[in-house]
């Protein structure tokens, strides 16, 4: 699947299957908490032949590793088989995430770009376009644009393309920004508004969504001062009014929210396409030991059974699907070797007071974010108060001193992560995708339209309703 837009005439059975046993098999490397990494063991149960290997790698060897898939065999000769047959597996079960190059950025001028930080620039660069392109093709005439934040994105969806955009939002505070916003970008007209709007799956938010829609016939049909690239002449007031055309849009929809994007597209009539960058994979509903809405597919719900029988004690869970929302191999290849040592060292101390008794999680967590991880010595000195028991301080020392050879394999080990997460990550898409078909909506695409290194979730479904 090393392509940079997902084949849908393929039969997703099988990548499903090899997807799903291929994480139950290395379970040990992405289905825990990272703060247990020494309580774990997984450090322990890493192949002895693997580690020896992984060790003598350079920094700069270590940041290639998550690219070479079948390369390792002539750039690491002395790997072990099963080492290579991991890398090898795990870029053929990936989509590729190097970004698409058929779309032209859009060139946001300085009031434009006013606000917006580097990634946010180039987010919207992309996306502006690329929804424009989705609007001309699907004859829609209306954006809803959910958790659309300070409005950056619609703000230049308007100005430039003079689409009609309605912003959902659940923030009051980031209405008001972005309303704000909006006037200070010259924008005072009926073609743009930011409305308070939480999105979830149950009829009743369908049925709210669709009555709001319904009454936005206005604003589709007015006449506005920023008529844009593409857009059609609109009607005379004599003529007869034309029904909103939704294109339902959102960049990095948390959680379930994106679900709820596409359970929306599938039960409009209205919404006529839907393009969609997830996120925060492991904030999905997660009750009794499994997801609320993860697998969503029947397809990948049955694989997924299939699979627990020959691997009963492994599940999906929040830390696997954490690993897949994590840095992707680009950010990794980029890291120094200060950038390695910090991330062990918080890592690692974390990971130690994981092992001792006085670990009260609420604490630990207030206490450590004041921390100086510059050494584990000053990490003490940080962490304890003067009036703390001396003897606790002692057990921790004596801990490091125990674990150092499993500290020296943090970075070897987070590596081999960052080689699963886009296995991970290609397997949520993979389920949305399948769910899709089997509502009966074919025309999907997943391509990657951000760079990774600085969009690391760059992955867009787009499902459009050609008929």
């Amino acid at each position: 699947m090393d392509k940079t837009e997902l084949d849908l005439d393929l039969d997703l059975d099988l990548p499903i299957r090899k997807i799903l046993t291929f994480l139950a098999k290395y379970e040990n490397i992405h289905n825990f908490p990272l703060t247990d990494v020494f309580k774990n063991g997984c450090l322990k149960k890493m192949p002895t032949e693997w580690a020896d290997q992984l060790l003598q790698l350079t920094t700069e060897e270590l940041n290639n590793l998550p690219f070479l898939g079948t390369d390792s065999s002539v750039r690491h000769p002395l790997f072990p088989p099963t080492l290579h047959k991991f890398l090898h597996k795990a870029t053929a079960l990936s989509l590729n995430q190097s970004q698409v190059k058929q779309i032209t950025p859009l060139i946001l001028d300085t009031n434009m770009a006013r606000g917006m930080n580097p990634k946010k620039v180039h987010e919207v660069s992309i996306m502006a376009p690329f929804i424009h392109e989705v609007m001309k093709q699907t004859k829609c005439n209306l954006i809803l644009d959910v958790g659309s934040g300070l409005g950056y994105l619609d703000h230049v969806l308007h100005q430039v393309y003079g689409h009609r955009v309605v912003g959902l939002e659940i923030s009051d505070s980031h209405i008001s920004s972005a309303e704000t916003r909006a006037l200070n970008q010259g924008i005072n007209c009926e073609g743009i508004h930011s409305v308070k709007f939480k999105l979830t799956n149950d009829a009743e938010c369908l049925g709210q969504l669709e009555e709001m829609i319904n009454k936005m016939s206005s604003m589709v049909n007015n006449k506005c001062p920023h008529q844009g690239q593409g857009q059609p002449v609109l009607q005379d007031s004599t003529e007869e009014m034309t029904s909103p055309a939704v294109c339902l849009i959102g960049l990095h929809c948390c959680g379930d929210l994106s679900t709820s994007l596409l359970t929306i597209y599938t039960s409009l009539k209205c919404v006529k396409a839907v393009c969609c960058v997830c996120c925060c994979y492991h904030k999905m509903a997660y009750k009794n030991g499994q997801f609320v809405h993860f697998p969503i597919s029947q397809l990948v719900r049955s694989v997924y059974t299939e699979t627990r029988q020959d691997y009963p004690a492994w599940q999906i869970s929040p830390y696997t699907l954490r690993v897949g929302a994590q840095q992707t191999r680009c950010s990794w290849k980029n890291q120094t070797v200060e950038q390695h040592s910090a991330h062990t060292r918080h890592v690692a101390y974390r990971g130690l007071l994981e092992l001792t008794d006085m670990c009260d999680p609420t604490v630990v967590r207030k206490k450590i974010r004041k921390c100086d991880f510059s050494s584990f010595s000053t990490f003490l000195d940080s962490y304890f108060s003067p009036e703390a028991d001396k003897a606790e301080r002692l057990k921790l020392m004596e801990l490091y001193e125990n674990h150092s050879k499993q500290i020296d394999m943090i970075e070897i080990f987070t590596c081999l992560q960052v080689v699963l997460q886009p296995v991970i990550e290609t397997l949520v898409y993979l389920d949305r995708v399948q769910w899709l078909v089997e509502q009966g909506h074919p025309h999907i695409t997943v391509s990657p339209i951000f760079d990774d290194a600085l969009s690391p979730r760059n992955l867009m479904i787009k499902a459009l309703k050609l008929s």
